[in-house]
């Protein structure tokens, strides 16, 4: 169902003070990032958190001081099959919240000020050195209410940069569990190499885990932004709620 307006969020239930936003990683979060290839750096402030979700609303409704020419923007399927997923092309497809894919956010000034977190220029620093750093890529990933389109098993590499991507920052912006399609990765995959067929028009990634690898979802309890790093296999499944 095409929703046209801003999605109504509950408010979020109080939380420990433990689980907040860390400013920095310390030696046990590098080890576990190490060993698991993943490690969730705790979730945002409820203003931040509400900061994010309004902006990506009005992306999607049409309403964001956005050049939208230079959004690559992907509708979902109505299907929930991956390969009937529509082109990815940039322009704006119309006010709907059913996006499923909304890439070059590093242009919009909110989600620019989020990519720009001291922790996460920590983070590019312990892992690629003391070098200048480029996201290759800021994007919104959705799965609409009631449906959602299943992402198969896959590990983001390309033939076309100069280094291997390394590092991922997820940020959950809604409640999410393995009934309506959390992310789920590969603990401990981080090490495993992923296949890369060059072709001219693109190329076609196949993930090859160890038999001791296990699947570990990545939920978020109702409204936080449960946020991780991240440098490993993932997959999503379709929403049922």
């Amino acid at each position: 169902m095409a929703g046209t307006s801003a999605r109504e969020r509950t408010p979020r239930p109080h939380r420990c003070a433990n689980n907040v936003l860390k400013r920095t990683l310390t030696g046990p979060d590098w080890d576990a990032f190490d060993r698991d290839g993943h490690v969730s750096r705790g979730v945002l402030e409820e203003a931040e958190l509400r900061g994010l979700q309004n902006a990506i609303d009005d992306v999607m409704l049409g309403r964001a001081d956005v050049d939208y020419s230079q959004l690559l923007m992907q509708l979902d399927a109505s299907s929930g099959a991956y390969g009937d997923l529509g082109r990815q092309t940039r322009g704006f497809k119309g006010a709907t919240l059913n996006y499923r894919k909304i890439q070059d956010l590093e242009l919009h000034p909110v989600f620019c000020a989020h990519a720009c977190l001291p922790l996460f220029r920590e983070v590019c620093a312990h892992v690629y050195g003391e070098v200048s750093i480029a996201c290759f890529r800021a994007m919104f990933m959705n799965k609409p209410a009631h449906g959602g389109t299943e992402l198969p098993w896959h590990q983001d590499r390309w033939s076309n940069l100069d280094r291997d991507p390394l590092v991922t920052i997820w940020t959950g912006l809604d409640a999410a569990n393995r009934e309506n399609g959390c992310l789920e990765v590969l603990s401990g995959a981080s090490g495993v190499v992923s296949s890369i067929r060059r072709t001219p028009a693109r190329s076609r990634v196949r993930v090859r885990a160890p038999g001791s690898t296990m699947s570990q979802a990545i939920s978020s309890k109702p409204k936080p932004a449960k946020c991780c790093c991240c440098t490993t296999g993932c997959c999503t499944a379709r929403q049922s709620m």
